[in-house]
């Protein structure tokens, strides 16, 4: 055999075997889309992360928002966990079909009954399908606490159940009304101060930052210092609470101040709540970070 020739079968052979390759790959059909991207779960995208609401037995509210999800789903039932049950209807309660991308209203209405026992209420709104439960689930925590309403001052405020009898007395500090929250003490069989809320006038209806700068931090320490942040409630108002320490410099020339501030609605008052020295909330099991949210949420829910 001519000593060229091999080399140019072995060419020719592998190019007939590349062809036969091409067409047999033209012929093969393409996997399914599915088979190479799977598809996932519709995901579902609550408007809100959560619901944080304070109520006094006998009282209702309610709440509107909006759930979206990647992709259509069918024959949901909207529910919520058996401890928020007694508390909450859910509208709609259920559908027929989840269109992918469309926000779908869900309206909330809280109702607490006259006899409800005071306490935290804790659980989820979520989308059930047959026998699943969507993951994505909206949590929801209902605080219901004892109310004190003071017509003369025009001024209501929730707290919650310490688990001691409590009381509420009235009097003045610098000419601005003060109210006490007392509890029980046992040892010494009195009430003994655990927090006061003091009222402040707001005769030029400024901000609750500039009024705080006017009278509270005339020499701009504790803005310097970061001392107290805004902070908005969901409620929707603007809280002005302790944030950090307070400088020396300022409680050599101002002493201590109230922990955390809130405008009225009609702006020409300003309230304000501070914990008492007499008897800390620490000494009824609270720590020192549940005595602050304690206090923050207690001021937003009052009405002045």
């Amino acid at each position: 055999m001519n000593k060229h020739l091999v080399p140019r079968l072995g060419a020719m052979l592998l190019a007939v075997i590349a062809l036969i390759a091409l067409q047999q790959a033209r012929t093969e059909p393409l996997p399914a889309p599915e088979a190479l991207n799977p598809s996932k779960p519709p995901q579902i995208t609550w408007s809100e992360k959560r619901v944080e609401l304070v109520l006094s037995p006998g009282e209702s509210a309610s709440r509107d928002l909006s759930l979206t999800t990647s992709g259509d789903i069918h024959d949901v039932v909207l529910e919520t966990t058996s401890g928020l049950a007694p508390f909450l209807a859910l509208t709609p309660a259920s559908l027929s079909t989840l269109t992918a991308a469309v926000a779908q209203p869900v309206h909330i209405a809280f109702t607490v009954a006259p006899d409800a026992a005071p306490g935290t209420y804790e659980g989820t709104v979520h989308l059930r399908q047959s026998n699943q439960t969507v993951p994505q689930t909206l949590k929801v925590r209902l605080d219901i606490w004892n109310q004190f309403a003071d017509n003369s001052l025009g001024v209501t405020f929730k707290y919650p159940d310490f688990g001691v009898p409590t009381r509420v007395t009235s009097g003045f500090a610098t000419g601005d009304p003060i109210l006490h929250f007392e509890v029980w003490d046992f040892p010494a069989s009195s009430y003994i101060s655990a927090f006061a809320i003091r009222l402040h006038s707001n005769p030029g209806l400024l901000p609750l930052a500039t009024w705080f700068d006017q009278n509270i931090d005339v020499n701009h320490i504790l803005a310097m210092s970061e001392s107290f942040s805004l902070k908005r409630l969901q409620n929707g108002q603007d809280v002005l609470a302790f944030a950090a320490p307070l400088p020396t410099e300022y409680l050599q020339l101002a002493g201590p101040v109230e922990e955390a501030f809130v405008m009225s609605l009609s702006g020409d008052r300003v309230a304000s709540i501070v914990q008492s020295h007499e008897n800390e909330l620490v000494d009824l099991g609270y720590s020192q970070e549940e005595v602050q949210e304690i206090l923050v949420q207690i001021l937003g829910t009052l009405e002045f």
